[in-house]
């Protein structure tokens, strides 16, 4: 499996792929939110407890989800170079800094090590890694092309994160939430990159839902999507799942931001726009995790 790895430095050499350009192609702060959701997945399905089991387990679904979700971010990296030749022409692929082989070795060797380490915590986790790591790859050769189809896969593989953990530990009482928290944030991050995507996707016949339904339309749906999450935000609270430092970092930060995105979003006009809200709401993300660590 290693050798995988160390074969992807084969036509440059490490300093050179430690340039953080390279580095980009494994999306470190999505890498960084999902080690962090997979680790949170496992101390939520044990009750907020820190004993060595939820260590244990925390680092193996979370570097397992997280390796996942990098192999999904490379192989679409690779199968989307012709439109991130328009969208993204900074990255290491389509700038020529890193080779379509290299990606392939670098791919091949998050998806089975991502396998691996679910398989050392358990049967189910190793079919939801096994399961998740296809269905991405469906994702970037197929659905991405499916208006919203794309958006739903991607939102749900990132909620099953949660589902993830609490199957390392076979507890799923306290996931639900944060599948539909993770799930909702990362559907309405989806359409808005699908926006920013517009002038790629519409030259080379991607069909997302801004191209084929257009902007205003995608906005008016961002819109219903980001008041819903605000609703459900309170949920928990009401429903006495969360303590209530999780209302009072949700009520001081998360909704605000909401709020502010949302108000973005309505005044937004080009890529740059829309680069920025997508980078708020994954900051964002990292709210939802610190508010739903601090409830526990």
């Amino acid at each position: 499996m290693f050798f995988i790895f160390a074969k992807a430095f084969s036509e440059s050499n490490f300093l050179q792929f430690m340039r953080f350009n390279l580095l980009t192609i494994f999306r470190p702060v999505n890498f960084l939110i999902t080690f962090i959701s997979g680790f949170l997945a496992v101390l939520l399905a044990e009750g907020g407890e820190f004993t060595h089991a939820t260590l244990y387990f925390g680092v193996l679904i979370g570097s397992s989800a997280a390796l996942i979700g990098s192999g999904g971010n490379i192989i679409n990296d690779i199968l989307d170079q012709k439109t991130d030749k328009i969208n993204r022409p900074d990255r290491p692929l389509p700038s020529g800094d890193l080779t379509s082989k290299s990606a392939t070795r670098l791919y091949i060797f998050c998806k089975i090590s991502g396998v691996f380490l679910a398989s050392i915590a358990g049967i189910v986790p190793a079919l939801i890694a096994a399961f998740s790591s296809f269905i991405l790859f469906f994702y970037s050769y197929s659905l991405k092309s499916v208006p919203l189809a794309g958006n739903l896969t991607v939102a749900f593989l990132t909620g099953l994160v949660f589902i993830f953990g609490a199957s390392a530990v076979n507890n799923y009482e306290n996931a639900l939430f944060p599948f539909i928290f993770s799930f909702l944030i990362n559907l309405i991050r989806e359409i808005v990159k699908d926006i920013e995507d517009v002038p790629g996707d519409s030259k080379t016949g991607i069909t997302t839902f801004p191209v084929v339904f257009g902007v205003p339309l995608s906005k008016k749906l961002l819109t219903v999507l980001i008041v819903s999450l605000i609703i459900a935000t309170f949920l928990p609270f009401i429903f006495e799942i969360f303590k209530i430092e999780y209302l009072i970092i949700i009520t001081l930060s998360v909704n605000p931001a909401l709020v502010l995105s949302l108000k973005s979003l309505t005044k937004a006009k080009n890529q740059k726009d829309y680069s920025s809200i997508s980078s708020n709401l994954k900051f964002i993300m990292f709210l939802g995790i610190f508010a739903i660590l601090l409830g526990l």
